[in-house]
């Protein structure tokens, strides 16, 4: 379970203030497939990020009873200078799993041993998507948290990411945020509609996408 409690949390965008999160109260569950569903701008992404620690909320607290995921393909803490084996080493050493495996892991669906050796920084875009992705499923975690893709990369190693993510949702939770419909009912079976910086939760994902759908018909109008 991850429990919010009134948390609040604000930027500063163009000298004005802009208020994401009053108070924001709700229990996320971590051992079900849970979306956060929402329209562009919602705050599903720094909600997500928000739980993962990487952003620190203003006021109130976020606790968390299980091991989360960072972001799965979040890959902002490889380091340029650092060869990929060395982030990949540097990632098992914080994460407490053992070096070897995950790196056999990466280069076999990767198939990018061969680029082991190369700086991090020499890589294409491509690449390093891969690689993210490629380590976020590699390291288990009671719930992985994800924002709106569970893969990238061209269409082979998309399907990869598929096989790894139903491999790892078969034995852990998932919370995951969206604003896609086919998303929230291929992935999820439970959730929470996030609109106006409140969650509106519901045990059915039908439910949260009639919700969802109706919101936008309100905003329509």
């Amino acid at each position: 379970m991850v429990v919010l409690e009134t948390v609040s949390l604000s930027f500063e965008t163009k000298g004005r203030r802009q208020v994401i999160f009053d108070k924001l109260v709700g229990m996320l569950p971590t051992n079900k497939r849970f979306i956060i569903l929402g329209a562009p701008g919602s705050g599903k992404s720094i909600l997500i990020k928000m739980v993962a620690g990487l952003i620190r909320p203003d006021s109130g607290s976020i606790e968390r009873m299980a091991r989360l995921s960072y972001p799965v393909g979040f890959g902002a803490w490889f380091r340029p200078k650092l060869t990929v084996k060395q982030n990949l080493g540097y990632a098992a050493d914080v994460y407490e799993v053992d070096r070897d495996e995950l790196i056999e892991f990466v280069g076999e669906v990767t198939r990018l041993r061969y680029c082991f050796s190369m700086k991090y920084g020499e890589l294409p875009p491509l690449m390093r998507a891969q690689l993210h992705y490629a380590t976020s499923y590699a390291i288990p975690f009671d719930t992985y948290l994800i924002d709106g893709l569970i893969g990238a990369g061209d269409e082979e190693f998309r399907l990869t990411c598929d096989s790894m993510f139903e491999a790892r949702a078969a034995e852990s939770g998932i919370i995951m945020a969206t604003r896609h419909i086919q998303h929230a009912k291929k992935y999820g079976d439970c959730g929470a509609l996030l609109s106006n910086g409140k969650l509106t939760f519901f045990d059915d994902v039908n439910l949260l996408v009639q919700a969802y759908r109706e919101s936008k018909t309100e905003v329509q109008d």
